[in-house]
């Protein structure tokens, strides 16, 4: 009866062993294995986001990977996994613009035409143009090279606007003694005068090279004067009270005021700094140390220059010119501005690798390395990020000012392995770029009209999902479609959902983009 009673208590303590013990040891051994491949798939994330950052095409990383859970010998062997590339139609679009070099785009002129001539103006040819009693809303585009244009106007006139679209051309403006006129030369080598310019207002606009204006006598007149280009030069004979402002950008240009009552004189000198070859003050031939003013006053004119950039010596300035000096950005240099450039990344599928677990004794799942994430997947569960992805944002009063991004592709056919063994990744780093600029940068800057675009394409959209929602930097950046793949649970095979985010650029400071490719192979 004793050794009846030993033998069941033998046999009660093994059932006893396989049924509770040996499944409560292989789970815990399976949740162990899981966590052992989150942490070699997270110090991979780690491996090659570093390499990103600092590495170079040809370098080699490699990565063991556990596929076997411990086994409880000799009552259960080890559950095993496989490991392979991601899931075939996974993948990332990535696109973001910045402003380029320069580019020096003056406005070109208009070809001849214009409104009918007023009542008291005809032509007396194609190019010359006689108002008698006034001469009030002249408007008219003149065009051609090597011409005589004239235009005469008497009686008290205004609103005249005349444009010419000419070079090697003499252009004769002949006015009665209030009238108020805007003229705007496009073209080089040209000859302009003017004649009986008395207190109305005038505007000279010359864009082009080697023109030659002679304002004549001015009188009390109001006069602005633009300077675009090189070895332009204005003469004005005698300004009795006049107010004269001349905006110069250029070289070897020249502006000579003779004022012979009390004349108010103010000249704006725009250049870069030749010291500086990277400089951003108005380059390409905008030497404004070349420039030069002169003239005199009496009768307490006054006359001020004013010298925006920080390489002038003031060594052109004679005469009773005061000078000041100022240091300027690009914004005061006219016809210059940055090419837009659109830069998109990659599109490889096959976002990076997923380990699949078989396990007996606890759900099964798969750790993914998604876009740079690393991803744990139990089946009919919900997926979560458990290593964040390499893109950050910094917001300050609610608008994002920094953002730093770094994705890594595949490409290739990486295989697959299974088994209960330790599986190997081998990469090799094939390309990297990385690019930093900020929104004032000298050569290449942030397009503020450019959003940064990225677009992951992820059977793990559900994980995406809530951890871009649980942080409040993307809040309201992000969008996240089918439904269904943004909220559900996750099942092998299951259908591929797209996130979007988009980060505005409006108010970006800082940007830092960088892309890696690797390609992957299993032993």
């Amino acid at each position: 009866m004793a050794t009846l009673l030993g033998l069941l208590l033998v046999v009660t303590f093994i059932a006893n062993f396989l049924t509770t013990v040996v499944p409560n040891q292989m789970q815990v051994n399976d949740l162990n294995h899981e966590l052992a491949v989150e942490n070699q798939f997270g110090r991979l994330a780690a491996l090659l986001s570093s390499a990103g950052a600092g590495g170079s095409p040809g370098m080699q990383f490699v990565q063991p990977v556990t596929l076997g859970s411990d086994g409880v010998a000799p009552w259960a062997a080890q559950d095993g996994s496989s490991i392979g590339g991601g899931r075939i139609g996974s993948h990332l679009n990535m696109s973001y613009g910045i402003l380029g070099s320069l580019l020096y785009l003056p406005p070109q002129g208009s070809s001849q035409g214009g409104p009918p001539l007023p009542g008291t103006c005809s032509f007396t040819s194609n190019s010359a143009v006689t108002c008698t009693g006034g001469g009030s809303n002249l408007r008219y585009n003149f065009s051609g090279n090597a011409k005589a244009f004239s235009v005469s106007v008497s009686g008290a006139s205004s609103g005249i606007s005349l444009n010419y679209s000419t070079n090697g051309s003499t252009i004769t403006l002949s006015l009665s003694g209030s009238t108020g006129i805007t003229v705007t030369v496009y073209g080089s080598h040209n000859v302009v005068t003017f004649s009986g310019v008395g207190s109305g207002s005038v505007g000279v606009t010359l864009i082009g090279n080697y023109n030659y204006v002679n304002l004549g006598s001015t009188g009390g007149a109001t006069v602005t004067l633009s300077m675009y280009g090189s070895s332009d030069t204005v003469y004005q004979a005698a300004g009795g009270g006049a107010v004269v402002l001349a905006v110069i950008v250029g070289s070897q240009d020249s502006f000579t005021g003779n004022a012979t009552g009390g004349a108010t004189y103010s000249a704006y000198v725009t250049g870069f700094n030749a010291t500086n070859p990277n400089s951003t003050q108005c380059p390409y031939d905008n030497l404004s140390a070349t420039d030069h003013l002169a003239g005199s006053g009496t009768g307490g004119s006054t006359f001020n220059a004013n010298y925006n950039n920080t390489a002038y010596n003031g060594t052109g300035t004679q005469g009773k010119w005061a000078t000041q000096y100022h240091d300027v950005g690009q914004s005061l240099c006219p016809f210059f501005s940055h090419q837009s450039v659109g830069l998109n990344g990659q599109s490889l599928s096959g976002a990076g690798v997923v380990l699949g677990f078989t396990n007996s004794y606890a759900p099964s799942g798969e750790v993914a390395y998604d876009e740079g994430a690393v991803i744990y997947a139990q089946y009919g569960s919900y997926p979560v990020i458990v290593d964040a992805p390499s893109i950050s944002l910094t917001r300050v009063a609610g608008a994002v000012t920094a953002a730093s991004v770094w994705f890594p592709y595949f490409q290739g056919q990486s295989g697959s392995v299974a088994g209960v063994g330790t599986g190997t990744l081998d990469l090799r780093m094939v390309s990297t770029t990385s690019f930093s600029t900020t929104a004032n940068a000298t050569l290449y800057a942030i397009n503020p009209n450019v959003p940064i675009s990225i677009v992951i394409h992820t059977p793990y959209a559900e994980a995406w999902n809530a951890y871009l929602n649980s942080h409040l930097a993307f809040t309201g950046l992000w969008s996240c479609a089918p439904a269904p793949v943004c909220t559900g649970t996750y099942g092998p095979g299951g259908p591929i959902g797209t996130v979007t985010i988009t980060i505005p650029a409006t108010n970006l400071q800082l940007l830092s983009i960088g892309s890696s490719t690797f390609s992957l192979s299993l032993s």
